[in-house]
């Protein structure tokens, strides 16, 4: 089979891992410097991709980043008799819009916390409200931001900066793919516990659900620092007893699909549920309509099955509905820390250093690049997140022990990454 993947970062680098395996010839648009099979087309350019698509008899389409489901590839492709593998741009939704995600939530009852939408920019009703609860929210942006568009804040003096940087993020991202006048925000009421990442591949009636991990989304040590894109993750998650993992389905994962039904959106993809495990049970944070980077890193190489079956037949409507995911994966813990350059998650980044020490890198350890360029044979740090690696364990113990050994094997100027991945799984 011959698939094209959408994307160029480390999520796509293991899917191309992991496809490549299974008797598929794998192109990747537009790729990066570790991919082998990278082509020089942009995605963004949907005329080029079908193109590219049609004179190589392209048989299935994957998108990697939630950028192409956005804009509605899925809805281009489809009408030429593309298999895309996806949901189109309405379901895409439930990650591009924050808004529209809260009200689906709220809708088909979906735990998750209260919250208060401005979909026309009314800054001085948004401050009056911020006053109100003190400070202590979580503001978000509604738009796709890279990641930058969450704050979550414990004092009125974080609020109004959050406040402040909804103008701004509402001009940089006007291409955000929002469904309210810019610039539209929410805040939201702020609860405590444990972030998990829960993920599955559906059919939008059936699902199958994949492995829990945790991701570490701040930048330093203890999770603190800013937000980034992710820092590492791990999985499985010892704390993830029968009971709760039950209600996670029951009250979370259930629901979502069953609203996808009486709504009558069609979504054959991956969806990602960002759950807080708070002490009156689980609360669903956001959607993501794609594998999480670098969740990702985690969960295909700790995949012991196939992945092309489950996506042709989620594309077919053929998937079983498995709310347990044992049997598709191993039982070994799985750990991924992701190298920086120094300066992220800003844009004033200290790029264009050798990479050294990739060669040295254990046999069993899992490389993924992600903004990395090539040269003459060498290797130079290209971007904010620039590669990370996966190592496996007996136990979290193990599996931490050894990615650690593995991490400093490798140096760049500038390089940055967390050394506490794993620490949180209790």
């Amino acid at each position: 089979m011959k698939i094209l993947l959408l994307g160029s970062g480390g999520r796509e680098h293991a899917l191309y891992w992991k496809l490549s395996q299974e008797d598929n010839l794998v192109f990747t648009a537009p790729g990066n410097a570790g991919i082998p099979s990278s082509i020089n087309v942009d995605w963004f350019n949907f005329s080029a991709i079908l193109e590219y698509i049609q004179h190589n008899n392209i048989d299935l389409v994957i998108s990697g980043p939630e950028g192409p489901l956005a804009s509605g590839m899925g809805n281009f492709l489809r009408p030429h008799n593309i298999p895309f593998f996806g949901p189109d741009q309405e379901g895409a939704q439930l990650e591009s819009s924050k808004i529209w995600a809260k009200k689906f939530m709220s809708r088909n009852g979906v735990q998750t916390a209260r919250f208060w939408s401005f979909v026309d920019g009314d800054f001085e009703a948004a401050s009056s409200l911020l006053r109100e609860l003190k400070g202590n929210c979580v503001v978000k942006y509604d738009g796709l931001a890279c990641g930058k568009g969450v704050f979550v804040c414990s004092s009125m003096s974080d609020a109004e900066t959050a406040l402040h940087a909804m103008d701004n993020l509402s001009k940089k991202y006007s291409h955000s793919h929002s469904p309210y006048q810019s610039p539209a925000f929410l805040i939201e009421e702020k609860i405590s516990g444990i972030e998990l990442s829960i993920t599955i591949i559906t059919d939008g009636k059936n699902y199958q659900m994949l492995l829990p991990t945790q991701d570490h989304k701040t930048l330093c040590e203890s999770n603190v620092g800013p937000n980034t894109g992710g820092m590492g993750a791990i999985g499985p998650l010892p704390l993830l007893t029968p009971q709760i993992y039950q209600e996670i389905i029951s009250q979370i994962v259930e629901p979502t699909i069953i609203g996808l039904n009486s709504e009558n959106i069609v979504y054959k993809g991956f969806l990602y549920f960002g759950v807080m495990l708070t002490k009156n049970g689980p609360y669903l944070l956001e959607y993501n309509v794609r594998l999480g980077d670098p969740e990702a890193e985690v969960i295909i190489p700790a995949m012991k099955g196939k992945l092309t079956p489950l996506i042709l037949n989620a594309l077919q409507g053929k998937l079983e509905n498995h709310s347990h995911y044992e049997s598709l994966f191993s039982s070994r813990t799985y750990i991924n820390v992701v190298f920086a350059s120094d300066g992220y998650p800003s844009e004033n980044l200290l790029l264009n250093h050798e990479i050294k020490g990739l060669k040295d890198l254990a046999p069993t350890t899992n490389l993924f690049f992600s903004g990395v360029k090539s040269i003459n044979d060498k290797f130079y740090n290209h971007s904010g997140r620039v590669l990370s690696i996966t190592c496996e364990g007996e136990t979290p113990e193990a599996a931490i022990n050894h990615v650690y050994q593995e991490c400093e094997r490798i140096s760049f100027k500038g390089m940055h990454f967390r050394r506490d991945i794993g620490k949180y799984i209790q």
